[in-house]
């Protein structure tokens, strides 16, 4: 066994480049469908870890303290029991695991991990030598199903993955219909716009339940009596209130204290007009999002648009009205079709400009473009858009299936490949339209992995 892993830890690290090249999943200079990378959104360079010797067994990473036999990383229990069953010769202790050494010592069978791999539920997943990261830690036991990739381990939080339906209950058996936008409540809580099923659902505690809404339609009231209609997005205020883009009612609703009410637009009538809340106008408001002073954003999708709600008044952030593309001041600016939403820490605005396939940024009364170049070959419809505390932009590519990142110039997979829905160890995790995303804390994202009917979770 300790024969062969050198040449296995080698062989895992060749697979590991051959098939993480880039981010995308495809071979170097290669983007989208094998179309050519535009240079400023080249992915990082990769360092040629199968060139290098892999450490000695027992050997640590990084030139820290060799680690004894049996101990795992970054605190994990041991791998496997250091004092196993009785034995005569090493081969009686083989846990067919190529990651692992096994060895007879004084009757007894003792086995230790590769430092090269980390083994978990009978997995060996191969660690990077250069920037090590305990893959173990942050995959299980915990987050399963999980999946390692990239050093992103992708989790399904909530539904039956490719079946919809309406089912409140565990999240093991509760089921979505085209969920889409996505938001994180102040204990946790993630809500989601269950859009095909004019709902807002609450995941808790490992349930998922209805927080408002029953059947298509427009009513207040009473949270489980009242009507929404194709629900795009949903987003938490500072008090803990949630705010919905009821896309077919054009309007904004709020749901608090177990009660539905309007909060911005004339339900059920479509159009466009600033000033007081309750007869201010909006036509298909696609995205919602809070801001730092608890001032509401709205993507106005038919209007082309970016609205602020504050103070009881509705006003045009950005945006003339027209259809098309323009950068420059935000009362001449043109969004086509804007979609979601979200606001960064500073203030700025960010929106999924799904129809101009870029991301724009609205900041100090200027609308700039973050990403994407107005064709399909960067970015084809993002539909969804978080902002971490450290300024790294998250996309949601809708028709590529994947969630990008922007850091400077720089525009990266995170994760996705092709239509489908992949969460195992072995292959790399598939998204099908993936529509919401929001960030929790630096490090984790939540999906609406529309679909494939379910709620995702990746982090790093």
């Amino acid at each position: 066994m300790r024969t062969r892993l050198s040449a296995l830890a080698l062989l895992a690290g060749a697979f590991l480049l051959l098939s993480c090249s880039d981010d995308s999943g495809n071979a170097p200079d290669q983007g989208v469908e094998g179309l050519p990378l535009v240079d400023i959104w080249s992915p990082p360079d990769l360092l040629p870890w199968p060139d290098a010797t892999p450490p000695p067994d027992g050997a640590a990473l990084d030139g820290q303290p060799p680690l004894p036999d049996g101990a795992a990383l970054d605190g994990q229990p041991p791998l496997p029991d250091q004092g196993g069953p009785p034995c005569g010769i090493d081969a009686d202790c083989d846990d067919g695991l190529s990651c692992t050494t096994n060895t007879c010592a004084s009757g007894k069978c003792q086995n230790s991990v590769n430092p090269n791999f980390c083994a978990i539920e009978g997995q060996c997943i191969a660690i990077d030598t250069i920037n090590p990261q305990d893959v173990c830690q942050k995959c299980a036991p915990a987050e399963d199903p999980w999946h390692w990739s990239n050093y992103v381990c992708t989790t399904l939080v909530a539904g039956v993955p490719k079946t919809y339906g309406s089912t409140d209950g565990t999240t093991a058996i509760a089921r979505f219909y085209s969920p889409r936008g996505v938001a994180v409540g102040p204990s946790g809580e993630i809500y989601v716009a269950d859009t095909n099923n004019h709902k807002v659902r609450m995941i808790a505690g490992g349930q998922v339940t209805t927080l408002a809404g029953s059947t298509a339609g427009f009513a207040n009231g009473a949270a489980g009596l009242a009507k929404l209609n194709q629900p795009y997005d949903v987003a938490v205020g500072q008090a803990g209130e949630v705010y919905v883009a009821d896309y077919n009612n054009h309007c904004i609703r709020e749901i608090k204290a177990g009660q539905v009410t309007t909060f911005a637009g004339t339900c059920q009538a479509a159009g466009y007009a600033d000033g007081a809340a309750a007869s201010a106008k909006l036509a298909y408001p696609r995205g919602v999002a809070v801001g730092p002073s608890g001032e509401v954003y709205v993507a106005d999708r038919n209007n082309q648009r970016i609205r602020m709600i504050s103070g009881g008044q509705v006003s045009t952030l950005a945006g003339d009205g027209v259809a098309g593309f323009k950068d420059g001041a935000a009362a001449s600016a043109r969004f086509q079709y804007p979609g979601g939403v979200t606001v960064a820490g500073n203030g700025d605005v960010y929106v999924a400009d799904s129809s101009n396939h870029r991301v724009r940024k609205i900041s100090g009364g200027q609308v700039t473009t973050v990403a994407g170049n107005g064709t399909t070959t960067l970015l084809s419809y993002p539909t969804g858009v978080a902002v971490g505390p450290g300024g790294t932009v998250y996309i949601a590519d809708y028709n590529h299936h994947m969630i990008r990142q922007v850091v400077g110039p720089k525009m990266t997979t995170l994760v996705g490949s092709t239509a489908g829905y992949e969460n195992s160890p072995s292959l790399t995790p598939r998204l099908n339209y993936p529509w919401g995303i929001v960030i929790q804390g630096a490090s984790t994202l939540y999906i609406g992995d529309m679909g494939n009917h379910v709620v995702r979770r990746i982090s790093w």
